[in-house]
C-alpha cells in the first residue's frame, strides 16, 4: 500500500516536471515557426530549423516516458518535417505554418487535460507536408470553412526533388479559395483537430537554474555564521553576571572597612558618610545596568530562538529543492552494463528498485563513480562465465540487483547485490599474507568481517590480472574514500558461491555537520563529530610501546598512540615536556582502521559548515576544508581519512618531528620502462606519456627487437602490443616469463584484441595487465604502472 502511495507521488511529481518542460518546448516551437514565417537571413534560418527540430525530438522522447502517445506521434512528424527542411527550401507560404501551429496548438490542449482529441487529421496533414504531397484543399481549410471541393489528381502540387512547388500551389490556392466562397457552408472536419483556445492558468511549477538554487543555499546556509555570532554574543552577556557578582562583595567589604574607620577615628565621620553615598549611588547604577542588561539578554535569547528555527525551516526548503529522484543517475546503468557484459562474453541483467527515492543532487553527483566502480567490478569479478554459472546450477544469465531505500528521514540505504562467485577469504587471506598485512596469526584472530576489508586497501586486489575494466586494486580503495568524504558508510557481505552485497549509507541531503573543537600545539581544529569514536582521559602510565610504536589499550583491541601535532608536522612552540598528569585523546575511526590522537584540549563540539580554501588550495593533504566560528576565527577542519592514513604510514615513529625539509631530501629514482609496439603512431603516444609521467623510456619496434632489448638491459616494466611481426607480444610475455633471471619483470598488455579469449590467453602466458586500446585512457594506464612499480 505504502509503495502504491509513493509510486503514485513519484508519478504526479514526473507529470509536472514533464508538463513544465513541454511547455517551454512547445513555446520554443510556436516562436520558431513565427520567425520562419517572416523570414530570416539563411544563417538564422539555418538555426531555428535546427533549434525546432532538436526540441521536437526533445518532447518526443520526455512524451514516450510519460506514455503520452499521442504528443509523441505529433513531434515524430515534426521531427521529420524539420529533418527535410534542413536539406531543403521552407514553403513560403502562411497555410504551411497553419497546419504546424496548430499541431502544436492540439498539443497544449492535450496537456492542459484534452486527452481526448482525435490527432488522426492533424497526423495526417503532417505527413502531407512531410512527404511533399500537399492537398490544396486541406491546406486552405480553416475551423469556419467546411465546404471545400475535390481535388483532382492533375491538380496536385509539382515536386521535383522533395521541393515544394510553390508558385504552382499558390495559383492553385488562389484558384480554388473563389470556389469554396461560393459553396454553402457545412461542419468541417477541421474543427475535431483544432479546438477553441483555450486560457491558460499560472504555472504552479517553474524551471531554475541549478546554479542559481546553489547559490541560494549557499547564502542560507552561511546563515550558521550569523547563528553562531549571535549566540557567542549572548554567552558574552551572560559572562558579565559573575563581574557584577563580584563587585557586590567589594562593595561589602568596602563598607565593613569603612564603618572600622569611623569607629577608629570621628574625623573621618563625616568624608566617611560621603564615601558611602557616593559608592551607595555608583551601586544603584551598576544594579540598574545589570537589571537592563539581563532584560537585554533576554530578548535577546527569545529572538535567537525565533531567529534559529527561521533559519532552519529556510534551510529544510532550499535544500528540498535541490532534491533529485536517483532515476536521474541511473538511467545509464542498463546500457552500461549490457556494453560491459558483452564486451566480457558474460551474460547479465541490471536490476533496479527504489529510483524514485530522491537524494540531494550534490550526492547525486559525487556517487556516481563510487557506483559505477561497484558496477564494473560485479561484472568483472562477481558475476561467473555463462558455461561456469550452469556447471554450479545457475541460470546462465547472471543478475546484478541496485536497491535504493529511505531507512530514516534523512538516511539512505544503496545495496548492491550480484548472484555470482562471491569472495574468495581463503584468496584475501593469502594476498594478505603475501602483502606483509598480516601474519598468519593474526589472521586466525580476526573475523570475516575484518578479512573481507581489506579488499578496499589501495594496493590490494586478488584478480590474476588487470584489465580496463577492474583489478587494478585502487577501485574498491576509491570508492570507500569517496563515501567516507560524503559522511557515508561503506558496508560489505558475500558468502563464497553465492554473491557480494555492498552497503552504502547516506544522508538523503548534504546538511551541516557537527563538529568537535580540538587544540593541539596553540592551533585549533574542527573534527568531524561522525569520525569521533571516542574522546577520554589517559594516564601516561597506559601509553605502551609496541613494535617500536606507541599504544593504548581500547577494549580488546590495540590502537596505535600519536600526538596530533606530530602528524600535521606542527612544532610544539613551548617545547614543555610531556606532563605527568592524565592527557586528553582524541579515538578516530574511518571504516575498519581506528587510531588515538593525543592532544591538548577538547573544547567545544558545534553545527559545522565546511567552506573550501579556493582554487589555489583544491587539494591539501590533512585538511578538508575551514570554517568560521561565533567569535569570527578561522578554524581548519580535518580531513580523518587523511590523518588516519597519515598516522599510520609515518615512517618517523611516534613521539618525532619530521619537517618537510627533511623529507625533500629524499629522492625517487626514475623507473625505467621498455615499450615494444610496431606501430610507429602507437609508439610515440605511448613514450610521450610515459615521459610526461618521469620514467625513462626504451622503445622496441617488434617482438624481436623487444627481445634483444629486455636482454642487453635492465628494465621496472614492459609495456608490449600484442599483434607484432615476426614475434607477438603473447610470445615475447611467455618468453620473458621462462627466463629465470627476467621471470619477475611485470608486462602490461595494450592491444586492440578485446575477446575473451585473448584476455584469458593474456593471463595464462604470464601477463600482469591487460588494458584494451578501444578503451585506452592514459591515466588507468599509469594507475596501473603505479601499482606494479
Amino acid at each position: 500500500m505504502i509503495e502504491n502511495e509513493r509510486e503514485k507521488e513519484f508519478l504526479k511529481r514526473l507529470w509536472a516536471t514533464f508538463k513544465v518542460e513541454a511547455e517551454e518546448h512547445l513555446s520554443f516551437i510556436s516562436s520558431g515557426l513565427l520567425e520562419l514565417e517572416k523570414g530570416l537571413p539563411a544563417d538564422r534560418q539555418n538555426q531555428v530549423i535546427e533549434n525546432i527540430y532538436r526540441r521536437s525530438h526533445s518532447l518526443k522522447g520526455s512524451s514516450r516516458a510519460v506514455d503520452l502517445t499521442s504528443i509523441e506521434s505529433i513531434c515524430q512528424s515534426l521531427e521529420s518535417i524539420f529533418k527535410n527542411f534542413k536539406y531543403q527550401s521552407v514553403p513560403d507560404f502562411p497555410e504551411v505554418f497553419d497546419i504546424l501551429q496548430r499541431s502544436v496548438d492540439i498539443m497544449e490542449n492535450i496537456l492542459s487535460g484534452q486527452i481526448d482529441i482525435n490527432i488522426s487529421p492533424i497526423l495526417t496533414q503532417l505527413e502531407s507536408l512531410k512527404t511533399g504531397n500537399l492537398d490544396v484543399e486541406t491546406l486552405t481549410k480553416k475551423p469556419q470553412i467546411s465546404q471545400s471541393l475535390p481535388i483532382k489528381d492533375e491538380e496536385l502540387p509539382d515536386k521535383t526533388g522533395g521541393r515544394f512547388a510553390q508558385q504552382g500551389i499558390k495559383n492553385k490556392i488562389a484558384h480554388r479559395s473563389e470556389e469554396i466562397e461560393n459553396k454553402p457552408a457545412e461542419p468541417s472536419h477541421l474543427e475535431s483537430i483544432n479546438p477553441p483556445p483555450k486560457t491558460k492558468e499560472s504555472p504552479s511549477t517553474i524551471r531554475v537554474d541549478s546554479l542559481k538554487l546553489d547559490r541560494l543555499l549557499l547564502q542560507a546556509e552561511e546563515m550558521i555564521y550569523l547563528k553562531h555570532a549571535i549566540s557567542h554574543r549572548i554567552a558574552e552577556l551572560k559572562e558579565l553576571n559573575p563581574v557584577f557578582r563580584d563587585f557586590r562583595k567589594k562593595k561589602t567589604a568596602l563598607f565593613t572597612h569603612l564603618k572600622s574607620l569611623r569607629k577608629i577615628s570621628s574625623k573621618y565621620e563625616n568624608q566617611g558618610d560621603e564615601l558611602v553615598e557616593y559608592i551607595e549611588s555608583v551601586h544603584s547604577g551598576i544594579r540598574q545596568l545589570q537589571t537592563s542588561l539581563n532584560q537585554i539578554s533576554r530578548s535577546l535569547n527569545a529572538d535567537y530562538r525565533i531567529f534559529n528555527s527561521m533559519v532552519n525551516v529556510h534551510q529544510d526548503d532550499i535544500r528540498k529543492t535541490l532534491m533529485l529522484p536517483f532515476s536521474t543517475l541511473t538511467e545509464s546503468f542498463p546500457k552500461m552494463v549490457r556494453d560491459l557484459a558483452r564486451q566480457s562474453s558474460k551474460d547479465i541483467e541490471l536490476e533496479i528498485k527504489g529510483n524514485q527515492i530522491e537524494i540531494d543532487k550534490r550526492f547525486l553527483e559525487e556517487i556516481k563513480d563510487p557506483l559505477v566502480h561497484l558496477l564494473r567490478n560485479a561484472i568483472d569479478h562477481g558475476i561467473e562465465f555463462p558455461q561456469e554459472r550452469q556447471k554450479k546450477g545457475k541460470p546462465a544469465k547472471g543478475i546484478i540487483s541496485l536497491n535504493i531505500s529511505q531507512k530514516e528521514s534523512n538516511k539512505i540505504e544503496i545495496a548492491l547485490s550480484d548472484d555470482g562467485s562471491g569472495i574468495m577469504i581463503q584468496k584475501v587471506k593469502d594476498k594478505a599474507l603475501s602483502l606483509g598485512i598480516f601474519t598468519r596469526e593474526e589472521l586466525e584472530r580476526s573475523s570475516q568481517q575484518d578479512i573481507l576489508s581489506l579488499i578496499f586497501d589501495s594496493e590490494f586486489s586478488t584478480s590474476p590480472i588487470i584489465t580496463d575494466i577492474s583489478g587494478r586494486g585502487l577501485g574498491l580503495a576509491i570508492v570507500r574514500e569517496k563515501v567516507e568524504k560524503l559522511g557515508g558508510r561503506l558496508n560489505i557481505q558475500s558468502q563464497e558461491g553465492k554473491g557480494t552485497t555492498f552497503y552504502i549509507n547516506l544522508q538523503a541531503t548534504m546538511a551541516t555537520f557537527r563538529g568537535i573543537t580540538i587544540e593541539t600545539a596553540g592551533w585549533k581544529f574542527i573534527i568531524p563529530t561522525l569520525n569521533v569514536e571516542k574522546v577520554l582521559q589517559i594516564h601516561p602510565d597506559e601509553i605502551k610501546t609496541v613494535e617500536n610504536r606507541e599504544t593504548i589499550q581500547y577494549g580488546d583491541i590495540l590502537l596505535s598512540f600519536v600526538q596530533l601535532s606530530h602528524v600535521l608536522s606542527i612544532p610544539n612552540i613551548n617545547n614543555t615536556p610531556q606532563s605527568l598528569e592524565n592527557v586528553n585523546v582524541v579515538i578516530l575511526g574511518v571504516g575498519e582502521r581506528k587510531v588515538a590522537f593525543q592532544v591538548d584540549r577538547v573544547t567545544n563540539e558545534e553545527e559545522v559548515l565546511l567552506k573550501d580554501l579556493g582554487k589555489q588550495l583544491l587539494r591539501v593533504k590533512n585538511i578538508s576544508g575551514a570554517t568560521i566560528s561565533g567569535s569570527g576565527e578561522v578554524i581548519l577542519i580535518l580531513n580523518c581519512i587523511d590523518l588516519i592514513k597519515s598516522a599510520i604510514s609515518s615512517a618517523a615513529g611516534p613521539g618525532k618531528f619530521v619537517s618537510n625539509k627533511q623529507e625533500n631530501h629524499t629522492q625517487t629514482p626514475h623507473k625505467s620502462i621498455l615499450v615494444v609496439e610496431d606501430s610507429i603512431t602507437s609508439r610515440i603516444l605511448l613514450k610521450n606519456i610515459l615521459e610526461s609521467a618521469g620514467f625513462e623510456v626504451e622503445v622496441a619496434v617488434d617482438g624481436v627487437d623487444g627481445w634483444l632489448t629486455v636482454k642487453e638491459k635492465n628494465f621496472d616494466l614492459a609495456v608490449l602490443d600484442v599483434e607484432m611481426p615476426g614475434m607477438s607480444g603473447f610470445q615475447l610475455t611467455q618468453r620473458i616469463r621462462s627466463d629465470k633471471n627476467l621471470s619477475q619483470l611485470p608486462i602490461i598488455l595494450v592491444t586492440a584484441l578485446e575477446s575473451r579469449e585473448d584476455r584469458e590467453k593474456g593471463i595464462d602466458v604470464g601477463a600482469d595487465a591487460y588494458i584494451v586500446k578501444s578503451s585506452f585512457d592514459q591515466s588507468n594506464l599509469l594507475d596501473v604502472i603505479k601499482k606494479l612499480i
